[in-house]
């Protein structure tokens, strides 16, 4: 087999990953023809056989994007008793980052003929189970889980369902499921360093959502590593971000007040952007603040937010692509793949103000 100009310059991959329009009629023999191999490699390449040189992968979904090839979905469902579908169950769907996770799953299932069922938790444990119950009655090949339950609920619900699941979005690993994780300590450390070098002293933390507790401890052995510590009367947290606002304000009400403030997950800073514009306060002058994720409206805000953030989207991918070889029973598959956040620091952190 050989790879053409497709797998040399990078083929697919995530920067240049889209959907193509199907062309009538298009074989698995045109596709082989286009990249230049058998038609057994392109069925090892679709199946994600791991014996595939990664160059002649990348040529061959090189050639069935550019085709717009789509397999027989039902023949082949027929075949392997399978229904190409894949469940992605997330905490909150209307939180910002979903959108980066839902593409970065389509961009490891969509060139292998998978579709994606999406499923809400509300960030609530009940429901939550209701909606991984939910999918696991249609069927689905696999799941990709965000989860909002604790860990042993996690491990006992994988454990029922008897089908292959990836956790994404998590800061440690777990011990029976296979977990594509997030590696906070270094961003925390380099954050916290930086707040400290800036004379911050007291800092306020506001959060929500399942993150939360694991979260205070990193911002404790971070700040501790500093030289600082902890003042448990500016770290709250509150069921939504419904009450994120109301809570902000009567922190900044507070004599003394933080000088800077954390806030979790990301849909978590507007409404404390809006309390500490409502004080009258100047954010990156009067009060240093850091959210966590990253989007592009981070950026667009006029004083641009300060961030501790991960590839959202590489991060779903990889979850996505563990779970395919999971699906197919690959021996080598990853039990953990871990990706490491980084601290940004923008217009929105300063030096704590004099009177600090």
């Amino acid at each position: 087999d050989r790879s053409d100009s497709a797998s040399r310059d990078g083929g697919v991959d995530s920067a240049r990953w889209r959907y193509s329009a199907p062309v009538p009629n298009v074989t698995i023999a045109d596709v082989a023809r286009l990249a230049e191999v058998s038609l057994g490699t392109v069925s090892r390449v679709m199946n994600h056989n791991p014996t595939v040189r990664p160059a002649t992968r990348k040529a061959v979904l090189a050639a069935i994007a550019e085709l717009g090839y789509r397999p027989n979905m039902n023949a082949r469902n027929l075949r392997s008793q399978r229904t190409r579908a894949v469940g992605l169950l997330v905490t909150d769907l209307t939180q910002a980052l979903v959108p980066q996770a839902i593409r970065g799953v389509e961009m490891a299932l969509h060139p292998h003929g998978y579709a994606v069922l999406v499923g809400d938790a509300h960030s609530d444990p009940a429901v939550e189970r209701e909606s991984f119950n939910s999918l696991v009655d249609r069927r689905v090949d696999g799941l990709i889980w965000f989860p909002a339950s604790r860990r042993a609920e996690v491990e006992e619900m994988v454990a029922e369902a008897g089908i292959p699941v990836v956790l994404f979005g998590q800061t440690s690993p777990s011990a029976t499921v296979p977990t594509v994780m997030v590696d906070e300590h270094p961003a925390f450390d380099a954050m916290a360093a930086d707040l400290a070098a800036l004379g911050h002293r007291r800092f306020g933390f506001i959060g929500a959502g399942p993150t939360v507790r694991g979260r205070l401890r990193r911002l404790e052995t971070a700040l501790g590593r500093a030289g600082l510590t902890r003042d448990p009367r500016f770290e709250v947290t509150v069921p939504n971000r419904d009450d994120c606002y109301a809570v902000v304000q009567a922190m900044l009400r507070r004599d003394p007040r933080p000088t800077a403030l954390l806030a979790t997950p990301h849909d978590m800073v507007p409404p404390t952007v809006r309390a500490i514009r409502d004080e009258g306060l100047r954010i990156g002058q009067d009060i240093s603040v850091i959210g966590f994720g990253d989007t592009e409206w981070a950026m667009a805000l006029d004083t641009t937010l300060s961030v501790i953030s991960v590839d959202y989207t590489t991060h779903a991918r990889d979850a996505a692509t563990i779970l395919l070889q999971h699906i197919d029973g690959i021996a080598t598959a990853p039990r953990v793949i871990r990706h490491q956040s980084t601290y940004v620091r923008r217009g929105s952190v300063g030096p704590a103000p004099v009177d600090a």
